[in-house]
């Protein structure tokens, strides 16, 4: 009788012991879903901006051309400026 009390009392035991892993393992599966939830947003997330820059560069290239041709244009205009010659029909100083 004392070695059925004493088994049953060990088997009890193992029985919470048990319980109480169980619990643990279930909070870990529930952290590790929050995390596996997080990471999902965080790849959206993360989706969208690359998205945003991908179209940022499609805006920025364009941009990108004009402004070495505006440059080019303003070098050119400099130089005319720089090679050009003003001439009065007449002596400004005579009446």
């Amino acid at each position: 009788m004392d070695q059925l009390r004493s088994n049953t009392e060990a088997r009890a035991e193992q029985l919470r012991q048990a319980q109480a892993q169980l619990g643990l393992k279930q909070a870990s599966l529930k952290a590790a879903v929050a995390a596996q939830v997080q990471s999902v947003a965080q790849v959206g997330e993360n989706q969208a901006q690359v998205e945003q820059r991908g179209h940022e560069v499609r805006i920025l290239d364009p941009l990108t051309l004009q402004r070495d041709a505006r440059a080019a244009a303003v070098e050119l205009a400099k130089y005319n400026l720089d090679h050009c010659r003003v001439y009065a029909p007449f002596d400004a100083g005579r009446s």
